[in-house]
């Protein structure tokens, strides 16, 4: 499995962190490209929903009953979320970082 960008010490980080979401709970990232963090994540924890979010979807290449794209920019996604995150992950444009931040951390427990 090749993870386009994604480096070992992401996928370390990313697992330790969303294997300690409880069944039922929900991680979210930003700047979902690839999908090589979304299915870090996925096989992390399968008991919870993974959410990613770009507004390029050309190049996924990952699908998972528990994986949900949202394909728009992350703040016009988050003028209709309503699902209380236990995890955050803000891996968009960069230059962008701090308006994801604003438009998500209220949904974050």
């Amino acid at each position: 499995m090749a993870f386009a960008e994604l480096t070992e010490l992401d996928a370390t980080l990313i697992t330790k962190y969303v294997s300690e979401i409880p069944a039922g709970g929900c991680y979210v990232e930003i700047g979902t490209k690839h999908g090589g963090s979304a299915e870090v994540a996925v096989k992390a924890n399968p008991d919870i929903e993974v959410h990613g979010v770009d507004i390029d979807n050309t190049r996924l290449d990952y699908a998972h009953e528990h994986f949900h794209f949202h394909h728009d920019k992350s703040v016009k996604i988050a003028e209709t979320w309503n699902t209380p995150i236990d995890v955050l992950f803000i891996d968009g444009d960069h230059d962008q970082a701090g308006a994801d931040f604003w438009a998500w951390h209220q949904f974050v427990k």
